[in-house]
């Protein structure tokens, strides 16, 4: 799950606690804070590429030191 933030109008983002019972509510049973700042984005292939709207402050995507993969077969 990516939680867009830091755009009031688009979205305010969400606290950890309210994040962790939307993931409970889907059926997760673990979850890990991977990034909370504007890098993060979630690129879905079949979807066209990126899918949330991530930080511009600087204009561009930024170059980041982690990745959370998953690939589908």
């Amino acid at each position: 799950m990516v939680v867009d933030g830091k755009k009031p109008d688009h979205s305010v983002g969400l606290p950890y606690e309210d994040c962790a019972q939307m993931l409970k509510y889907l059926g997760a049973s673990d979850a890990m804070g991977c990034d909370q700042g504007g890098s993060s984005c979630m690129y879905v292939e079949s979807m066209g590429g990126i899918i949330n709207r991530p930080a511009e402050s600087d204009g561009v995507e930024r170059p980041i030191y982690s990745h959370f993969g998953i690939s589908f077969e």
